[in-house]
C-alpha cells in the first residue's frame, strides 16, 4: 500500500486574530482559531492558528504538495513580512508509510526538499517540519 502525505502553511502565535490573517492574504485557510476559542480536542485553545492544507491526493508526493503550496502563496511573499510580531510561520508534513511483513514491499517515500523550495521557506520565514509514521499492517491485511 503506497504512503499518505498531508502538508499545509501554518501560521501560529498568540497576538493576532485569524481574520486578520485571512484578509491580509486575501485567502481563506482551510484550518483557523483564535486564541480562547473553544477547541475540538483541548478546552480553549492557547495560541491562534491560520492553517492552509494543499487539496492534493494524499498519495501525492511530498514535492507536489509542497510545489502548489509555492504556487498557491506566489506573489505573497510580502504579506509574510506584514505578519504580527511574534507570529510563527510553519511548513508541516506528515508522511504516513504502511509497511508489511514483507521488508522487501516497504518503499520509503522522497521526504527531501528541492532547492526551490529551501529558497522559498527561507523567503517567507518558515520552519519545515517533516514528520513520518511507519504503520505496519500484517502480509493481506492492507
Amino acid at each position: 500500500m503506497p504512503h499518505r502525505t498531508l502538508v499545509s502553511l501554518r501560521i501560529t502565535g498568540e497576538n493576532f486574530k485569524h481574520e486578520d490573517i485571512t484578509t491580509l492574504f486575501d485567502m481563506s485557510p482551510t484550518e483557523m482559531w483564535n486564541l480562547n476559542d473553544k477547541g475540538v480536542y483541548v478546552k480553549k485553545y492557547t495560541f491562534s492558528n491560520w492553517c492552509y492544507q494543499s487539496p492534493l491526493p494524499e498519495r501525492s508526493p511530498l514535492d507536489h504538495h509542497i510545489r502548489f503550496l509555492m504556487a498557491k502563496f506566489r506573489g505573497k511573499e510580502h504579506c509574510f513580512d506584514a505578519l504580527p510580531e511574534e507570529s510563527y510561520v510553519s511548513l508541516l508534513c506528515a508522511i504516513y508509510i504502511d509497511v508489511t511483513d514483507d521488508s522487501t514491499s516497504a518503499r520509503t517515500p522522497d521526504m527531501g526538499l528541492t532547492r526551490d523550495a529551501i529558497n522559498w521557506l527561507s523567503r517567507i520565514r518558515a520552519n519545515f517540519d517533516n514528520d513520518a509514521y511507519l504503520r505496519n499492517y500484517p502480509q493481506g491485511e492492507n
